[in-house]
């Protein structure tokens, strides 16, 4: 724990000799990430964006793993890097939003159950009174007369 946070604070400090300097990092402290000029200076080419995986190497996260906020600033389509805030926002909405999908899902399957119980019902129901019919005996069937005209 003090050598990552020592490790941290070097990464974090301006020195002249780094061209890329620390932006920020995710609230758990798993991803630290940079900015750093054009290749070229004077270009108008975007700047030089990356990340620092902290606990590993890259082959050992997923692209999942980085919040979706960082990945937006990665890839240039946000230009201001996002705050911890947000990322904790957008996290618990996610919680939310997984919570009431439970709900959901615990909801539709109570209501195929009671939808395979009614038609179970049923079905008992219509074999009862094919039984009934069939201990009666047969039946005879007689035309209704005919009306005189």
């Amino acid at each position: 724990m003090v050598l990552r946070r020592l490790h941290l604070i070097w990464r974090a400090l301006p020195l002249p000799w780094r061209s890329a300097r620390l932006v920020g990092s995710d609230p758990q402290r798993e991803f630290l990430f940079f900015e750093a000029p054009p290749m070229r200076e004077g270009s108008l080419s975007r700047t030089r964006r990356s990340v620092e995986y902290l606990n590993g190497k890259q082959e050992d996260y997923t692209g999942d793993q980085i919040p979706v906020q960082w990945m937006a600033w990665l890839r240039h389509t946000r230009t201001d890097p996002p705050t911890h805030e947000e990322i904790i926002q957008a996290d618990e909405q996610r919680m939310r939003i997984q919570q009431l999908a439970l709900m959901i899902e615990e909801k539709d399957r109570l209501a195929v159950l009671a939808t395979r119980e009614a038609q179970a019902k049923l079905l008992a129901e219509a074999k009862a009174n094919a039984a009934q019919q069939l201990d009666a005996g047969p039946q005879t069937w007689s035309p209704a007369p005919k009306p005189r005209t």
